[in-house]
């Protein structure tokens, strides 16, 4: 009975991981096909995708491959490469979550010069690079230290070189990087808000651009809570699974796995959640390709520039 429940829980993390890899996929097609590409913010997706696809290898690595293979070949893989695929895995977690520095910075910027081109996809390719770059960088100061270290799959924890301690860099990023997003989010919030009262103190709107404003001004303001919680979602679970570790671990080992690969499944879903359950300009784009796929007539998908 054990057995086949363990084989139910791994067997559904497995299709999460499929399933995340299909829609990657199809994802990456749509908007490489997508005629007004040039209206998406492009460089924030594609980089998004290739973070996600880096969770789903993760997922596989840590996730799924332990439990195929016997505990000694586990061990003779994970021992000389855990410390790098550590590095790999911290980075396309983190990184999308410095990302939304950039995406803020962003509309501050096109609020105040809408028609600026300093956030031009030429550009904003390289700030995507410098911002990746000094995120390795930091990450990669605990990797040549005495203190690198990796997850391990049977100890569930983190197991550091040089014991009890963990490198400062590495309990930081832990214990404090969330603080990133969400900053960002309530900076968000206030541009927002800041816009929707500029656009109250102006009387030349019509009645229905007003209420076209206040619904996209609604829209920004759930997507922008929404997309920081999702991203926060493992930070959030890890917080309650140590708030209450002794419980934790007093559970049976299954039900333990299961939780983890539940927290693991929601981060490797990260871009279907964002760019098709929030975000409405992307969902129709999916929607309409999918239609055309299945060879029905689809409609005109008008999409404004966005970030």
């Amino acid at each position: 009975m054990i057995s086949i429940v363990r084989w139910i829980v791994y067997g559904s993390y497995t299709l999460v991981l499929i399933f995340s890899t299909t829609f990657l996929i199809f994802f990456y097609w749509t908007i490489r096909t997508y005629k007004k590409n040039d209206k998406l913010p492009t460089i924030y997706i594609y980089t998004m995708i290739l973070c996600n696809f880096g969770l789903i290898f993760r997922g596989f690595l840590d996730g799924v491959i332990p439990e195929i293979i016997s505990k000694d070949a586990y061990y003779w893989f994970h021992n000389p490469t855990g410390i790098y695929l550590n590095v790999f895995n911290d980075f396309v977690y983190y990184f999308p979550m410095t990302l939304t520095i950039l995406t803020l910075a962003h509309r501050i910027y096109l609020v105040f010069f809408p028609i600026g081109k300093a956030f031009d996809s030429e550009y904003l390719k390289w700030y995507c690079f410098a911002f990746s770059m000094m995120l390795l960088t930091v990450m990669l100061i605990p990797f040549f230290s005495a203190c690198a270290g990796s997850f391990d799959y049977y100890l569930f924890a983190f197991r550091s070189g040089c014991p009890p301690k963990v490198h400062w860099i590495t309990q930081f990023l832990a214990s404090y990087f969330w603080i990133v997003p969400v900053v960002c989010m309530v900076l968000n919030i206030i541009l927002i808000f800041h816009m929707s009262l500029k656009s109250k103190k102006n009387n030349q709107m019509s009645q229905n651009s007003a209420s076209a404003r206040q619904a996209q001004e609604r829209r920004l303001l759930i997507q922008s809570i929404a997309l920081t919680t999702f991203i926060l979602s493992h930070e959030i679970a890890s917080f309650i699974t140590e708030l209450y570790i002794e419980e934790f671990f007093s559970l049976p080992e299954l039900t333990q796995r299961a939780i983890l690969c539940g927290r693991a499944a929601v981060v490797d879903l990260v871009c279907f959640f964002i760019y098709f359950i929030v975000t409405p300009s992307t969902r129709r784009i999916l929607l309409e390709k999918t239609n055309t796929v299945n060879g029905k007539k689809n409609s005109v998908t008008r999409v404004k520039n966005c970030t």
